[in-house]
């Protein structure tokens, strides 16, 4: 039965169990190389023209995608100890001297949490690169620095279209997807202390949506997203088997309550998750509501951040107690369908 929350869940589904659980070895083809851990995520990843240095410094391009057939792409660059974009600037990419892709700090590329990874997000852009980039030769990415000055940087792509199907093959979705998105979690320190004046908002909410207030209740959780927003968790009922958070947005000053869709007997909405945990370095989302205490009724969602909003996988649900089941067996009553 699964457990009520797992600590660190992730993006990457349950892969069950192989004959021989070896791990994916790395593979080479020209310019780029692919790698799968013990759970099978993949990267597929390149330097840059002017190649790495001591300490890793240069540029990179990765192509990432973890194991699970609702999981999709997502591509970063990683700009260590060389010119970083101004503030607000734009990345233009191009492949083999194409028309350039313009991808925007305010919504297409992602500062993360280090400093220096930037994801691409943006939509049909993304998509349409993508295709390009698969069938390309070379990709250039150019950018303005914070004085001003142009950098550009190149990077081949022979290889490429061999380590994206490599990892098709690894995690058995060899023509069922291919899909790319913005990255769904950050790299660098997540976590973090939110400011007086944003604790004191969601202070007031807690008041308003959790009476009675839980005893000893444990802080308020705030975590980086890609982009430069923010989300953070707030305790707020605590029962003998269930205890229930409240999810904030915060884009710069706003602050935005979380709504999700809940499922019992019929869909609803709800400003609580039971029993949930989020993790940052993938940006999943898992909640269990136990309609008893062994926890064989209830329902359990999970959920994946994407651009400025999680968005729903995967919802199974099974309220009746009195004919309890293990939740692995309660019906799926939701489930993304991959394109």
């Amino acid at each position: 039965m699964m457990q009520p929350l797992l600590r660190g869940l992730t993006l990457i589904m349950a892969f069950g169990l192989l004959p021989a659980l070896a791990v994916a070895e790395v593979k080479t083809v020209r310019d780029w190389t692919g790698d799968c851990d013990d759970d099978l995520a993949c990267t597929a990843t390149a330097s840059g023209a002017g190649g790495m240095v001591m300490g890793g410094t240069g540029y990179q391009l990765r192509f990432s995608r973890a194991q699970g057939d609702m999981s999709q792409w997502s591509m970063r660059f990683f700009l260590k100890h060389v010119p970083q974009p101004k503030a607000d600037g734009e990345m233009a990419i191009s492949v083999d001297g194409g028309a350039a892709f313009s991808f925007h700090e305010e919504y297409g590329y992602l500062r993360d949490a280090d400093g220096i990874t930037f994801g691409l997000g943006g939509g049909k852009d993304l998509d349409k690169l993508f295709a390009a980039v698969k069938k390309g030769r070379k990709l250039e990415l150019s950018y303005e620095t914070p004085d001003g000055k142009a950098q550009k940087e190149s990077f081949s792509l022979s290889g490429l279209a061999a380590i994206l199907l490599w990892i098709d093959e690894q995690q058995d979705r060899v023509g069922k997807s291919s899909e790319i998105s913005s990255p769904p979690g950050v790299e660098g320190e997540a976590s973090f202390t939110a400011p007086k004046e944003i604790r004191g908002k969601i202070e007031a909410r807690i008041k308003f949506d959790c009476e009675p207030p839980v005893p000893n209740r444990p802080d308020i959780e705030s975590y980086r997203l890609p982009g430069g927003y923010a989300l953070h968790v707030a305790p707020c009922f605590a029962g003998a088997y269930n205890f229930t958070q409240l999810y904030f947005f915060q884009r710069r000053d706003d602050l935005q309550l979380i709504y999700f869709a809940d499922y019992y007997d019929g869909w609803s909405g709800t400003n609580q998750l039971f029993n949930s945990d989020f993790d940052p370095k993938t940006g999943r989302l898992g909640a269990f509501y136990k309609g008893r205490g062994v926890g064989d009724c209830g329902s359990i969602g999970q959920w994946v951040w994407s651009d400025t909003s999680f968005k729903l996988v995967e919802f199974s649900a099974w309220p009746d107690c009195d004919n309890g089941k293990g939740s692995d067996d309660w019906p799926i009553v939701y489930k993304r369908q991959a394109k």
